[in-house]
Formats: structure tokens, C-alpha cells, sequence
């Protein structure tokens, strides 16, 4: 048997849902076209106490020409450069990446990086924007390992190159039959079943859980996989499990008097991009 590190995402009614913004899953019988690379258009570094009023920040192409004052005002124009990167002690300041993605896309992207240096590499955070073909990344390493920014640095993108996709619906009947020690194989990696938790303390009250786990070295590595739980009395739950580790699940308590509507397992496609020696401008990296 296989030792398996375990991430889960408790969700309970208790305290309240993690709702995660569903996007609609198309049909999986229609192949979706496959979104192009985001082209990256600027780099600037993170200011979270930036102002709208004090103007957009100083930006550059990621070979390090810098963006006019006219080029960078006309891109704050379609899309707010103000970040939300949140500055940490213990980390360098953030360098915030800007993409324009495929215009074909019906959803926000979020995108991925992870920076690499010679013998170190960091995952940072992106944010997509509505309604506008752009998308936003950035990241910083920790200062006991890197104590100060390269000129330039090499970045993996993680991005997505389909809408999200149904792989599996279920109602009430179908989800509730399937256990732990006979799961639904949803695909390679995939399970979904219903399991009861055993209580700590022989007063404790739990309900059924409905369990989506993912073992993400079976599973397809550039896969995200959605979990949502519609019940009949219009309450739903939308989760995705990442890969965070071995293994990992994301599940919800059904108490027995409630009814399923529907569970509808989906799945979000990517590839990875990377970027070579992308300037950084250290001289531009002042408070």
C-alpha cells in the first residue's frame, strides 16, 4: 500500500460554504478549441499602496525596454494595474507579470507562474480580470534564499487552454451509491463516493460525506478538477482540488434528510509556457 500525503478542504454548513465562482461546463462531446499562450506585455513591480491617483507604475517589456508613458496609460485604460499582491517581510518585492490571453476565451484565466532561479524555484499567484482579455501573475522568493532580485529571470506559466468541461453529472440515486471501498472511477485519478466519517466523541453527529478525491500521480497533471453540489433546496457548493501534494480531496457533508440534485464533476485544461530571461530593472525597485 501507498503512503499518500492528504490535502483536504473541509467544507461544512456549520461555518459557512467555500464557494468558488462556477463557471458553466460546456458539453464534453463538443472538443473545445484550444486556447493560444498568453503573450506577455508588461512587467512592473508590486505597489499595493500605489493610488489610482498617483498614476500607473513604471512598466517595461519583458525584454526591458520600458513602455511609454502614453503605451502604460493606455493599457491602465483597459485594464487597473494596481495589484493586490500583499508584501511580506520575509519576501522579496513582488514582480507583477501582465498577459494578454486569447481573445477567444469565454471565462477568466487565471494563470500560474513559477520563477526559477539556478537551484531554487517559487509558485506565485494570479488574478484574471473580468470582461477583458488580460490576466495578471506575480510572485517573490524568500530573502534567506534569494537576497535580491536577478536582472532577469525565467518564468513557467501555467495557463489554461480550454473552458471548463462536464465529465461526470450525477443526481441523488447515482451519487449516494458509490463507497470508499467501491468508488465511481470518474477518470484515470478521478473517484467520486460517499463515505461516513467515524465521530470522535461518542455524542458527535455526522453526516455523510460526498467526496471527490484526486490522486494527482495517476491523474492528469494538467488537469484542475471542479466539484459542484447542487441540492434540491437551491443550496450548492462549488469546489476545485488542485494539485497541492499526492493526494488530494475536496468533499462536502450531505445531511440524510437533504436530496442531491445534482453533482457535476469537471475539469479545466492546461499547458505550460515559459518565458526566458525576462528583465527585472532592479534600479526600478524602490518603495
Amino acid at each position: 500500500m501507498r503512503t499518500v500525503s492528504v490535502i483536504k478542504l473541509l467544507v461544512t454548513t456549520a461555518f459557512g460554504l467555500l464557494l468558488i465562482p462556477q463557471l458553466e461546463a460546456q458539453d464534453r462531446n463538443v472538443e473545445p478549441a484550444e486556447y493560444s499562450q498568453p503573450e506577455l506585455i508588461a512587467v512592473y513591480w508590486s505597489d499595493p499602496m500605489r493610488t489610482r491617483q498617483a498614476g500607473p507604475p513604471a512598466a517595461w517589456r519583458p525584454d526591458g525596454t520600458m513602455l511609454t508613458e502614453v503605451e502604460v496609460a493606455d493599457l491602465q485604460r483597459k485594464v487597473d494595474l494596481h495589484d493586490g499582491f500583499v508584501p511580506q517581510d520575509e519576501y522579496l518585492r513582488v514582480l507583477v507579470l501582465m498577459f494578454r490571453i486569447d481573445g477567444r476565451a469565454m471565462s477568466r484565466q487565471r494563470l500560474t507562474p513559477t520563477f526559477l532561479f539556478d537551484s531554487y524555484s517559487i509558485k506565485g499567484g494570479g488574478a484574471p480580470f473580468t470582461d477583458v482579455p488580460y490576466a495578471m501573475a506575480g510572485g517573490a522568493p524568500a530573502k534567506a534564499v534569494i537576497p535580491q532580485w536577478p536582472t532577469s529571470v525565467d518564468v513557467e506559466v501555467r495557463y489554461p487552454v480550454s473552458e471548463i468541461e462536464s465529465i461526470r453529472i450525477l443526481n441523488h440515486e447515482e451519487a449516494v451509491k458509490w463507497t470508499a471501498e467501491s468508488p465511481l472511477l470518474v477518470e484515470k485519478g478521478v473517484n467520486w463516493y460517499f463515505e461516513q466519517p467515524k465521530p470522535i466523541r461518542p455524542s458527535e453527529t455526522l453526516y455523510p460525506i460526498g467526496m471527490m478525491a484526486v490522486d494527482f500521480r495517476d491523474a492528469d497533471p494538467l488537469k484542475d478538477y471542479d466539484l459542484s453540489i447542487q441540492m434540491q433546496d437551491s443550496l450548492r457548493a462549488d469546489l476545485r482540488s488542485e494539485s497541492r501534494g499526492d493526494l488530494g480531496a475536496v468533499f462536502l457533508p450531505v445531511a440524510p434528510e437533504r436530496k442531491i440534485k445534482e453533482v457535476r464533476i469537471s475539469a479545466i485544461r492546461y499547458k505550460t509556457a515559459r518565458y526566458n530571461n525576462v528583465a527585472t530593472h532592479p534600479e526600478l525597485n524602490k518603495p
